[in-house]
């Protein structure tokens, strides 16, 4: 029986191998490419459909947008999320940024699986933001800017929260490039 699977097990090697899904690395793990992801044509798209005001926060070189999509939350209310590794060079933090017209509470419960704990407030360049324990034990930030809901979570270490923080805190809302099909739509709304 066991002599029988041998082929089998070759077989599976050799697709996998040929699909390029695994590799062997006898020195352990090795940190790949941060893959990349367009977050100025992203964060306009949501700009342009979403109905509250979208924020690109201008961020260090070192940083690097990675992910990004939007999430449906409860009564059609949609979180727009962007996911940053903190240094491209050197790829061990990452951050999400998530902007939502949805109640504070409703956005946290979509950043955290389970209920946050609350920890302290914190302030930066005047605009307070208050800080939870995520139930994975990341940090989540969240604060209200006008218009919209904006949080903070990931591996990142304080300074690095700060500097989105406060580069979110400082963009402009980009400006909303709505169809005359859009403009229409809500105009019945």
């Amino acid at each position: 029986m066991f002599l029988s699977m041998i082929p089998l097990v070759l077989i599976i090697l050799l697709i996998a191998g040929g699909a390029r899904q695994c590799d062997f690395s006898p020195d352990g793990p090795t940190v790949g490419e941060v893959p990349e992801y367009d977050v100025d044509s992203a964060l306009q798209m949501r700009a342009n459909t979403e109905s509250f005001p979208v924020r690109n926060p201008a961020l260090p070189d070192a940083w690097q947008s990675n992910s990004g999509g939007a999430q449906l939350l409860e009564d059609d209310q949609k979180v727009v999320e962007v996911g940053y590794i903190t240094d491209v060079d050197d790829p061990k933090s990452y951050l999400r940024l998530a902007q939502t017209d949805a109640d504070i509470e409703v956005l946290l419960e979509s950043q955290s699986d389970g209920p946050p704990a609350f920890e302290e407030e914190t302030e930066v360049a005047g605009t307070d933001w208050q800080v939870y324990t995520a139930d994975n034990g990341e940090a989540l930030w969240v604060t209200s800017l006008p218009g919209v809901n904006v949080s903070i979570t990931g591996s990142g270490d304080e300074a690095e929260f700060t500097v989105l923080a406060e580069a979110v805190q400082e963009a402009e809302p980009l400006p909303a490039r709505r169809t005359e099909a859009q403009a229409e739509t809500d105009a019945l709304d």
